[in-house]
Order: structure tokens, then C-alpha cells, then sequence
């Protein structure tokens, strides 16, 4: 192999080391946006570390990854900071479509398995229905019926 092969050879090598590192990047990005959005409960960088087995430097760049992504005009949610743990939310500029218009129960059922439903379900029955039994805190719509 002349020099110039050679040197062709580690090039194409190189791209596509990159190529690999970018993927297992994207990779873990999602990963990590996906865990912070099934919590039920805001996320800590060390928990999350924990749960890719990534250092938690690694976890805070990915973090801010997901948040200058969800500042685009067309995410509808955005990654927030609690203190030192993170949540998914929807973008405020969002809450009024959200009230006016809530996604349909039918598209998911009750005994869904989505915690993040459920408390949206449980408080949007309950500011509705004020003076419900099922209004107050420690009681389910679904245990009256």
C-alpha cells in the first residue's frame, strides 16, 4: 500500500469512527431525553448517570443538548431545571391550547400505564370538579365509579 492509499485508508477510518461516536451520541441523547420524560418525578444528573452509565459531565452536556433543542419554535415541550433535577414539560405558550382543547381520554383509556397521564388526568378533573369526592387529594375518579 503507497503512502497516499495508506493515508486514504485512515481517513475513511476516521469518518467513520465519527460517524460511530455521533451515532452512540445521538443515541444516548435520546436515551436520556426519554428518561426524563417517563419519570414521574424531576431527575437528577447523577441519577441519570447512573441509569445510562455515563459520567455525569457527559449527562450535563447531553442535558443542555436537550434543552437548546426544545427552545426550537416547534417543540412543544421543554426540559426545565428543578433545582438541581429535570423535568419534561410543555411550553407555557402551550397551556392555553391544552385547556381549551385536552387530548381526547379515548386516545388513552383509564388503567393507562402512563403515570404522566394519570396526574394530568387527576388535576384536570380536579379543577374542574372542585367540590367532587373525587376533587380531593388521596381519592380517584375511578375508585367512585
Amino acid at each position: 500500500m503507497d503512502p497516499a492509499e495508506f493515508d486514504a485508508a485512515a481517513d475513511e477510518e476516521s469518518s467513520l469512527t465519527r460517524l460511530f461516536d455521533l451515532h452512540d451520541e445521538c443515541r444516548l441523547r435520546a436515551l436520556l431525553e426519554a428518561a426524563v420524560f417517563a419519570s414521574p418525578e424531576p431527575v437528577s444528573v447523577p441519577q441519570l448517570a447512573r441509569a445510562l452509565d455515563e459520567s455525569a459531565e457527559d449527562v450535563r452536556r447531553l442535558l443542555n443538548q436537550v434543552i437548546a433543542d426544545c427552545e426550537r419554535p416547534e417543540r412543544g415541550v421543554f426540559l426545565r431545571q428543578i433545582g438541581t433535577r429535570y423535568q419534561m414539560a410543555t411550553k407555557p405558550e402551550h397551556h392555553e391550547f391544552l385547556q381549551e382543547s385536552p387530548p381526547s381520554r379515548a386516545a388513552f383509556p383509564p388503567g393507562s400505564r402512563n403515570p404522566r397521564h394519570h396526574r394530568l388526568q387527576t388535576a384536570d378533573f380536579r379543577a374542574r370538579n372542585p367540590g367532587h369526592p373525587a376533587g380531593r387529594r388521596g381519592r380517584r375518579a375511578d375508585d367512585l365509579a
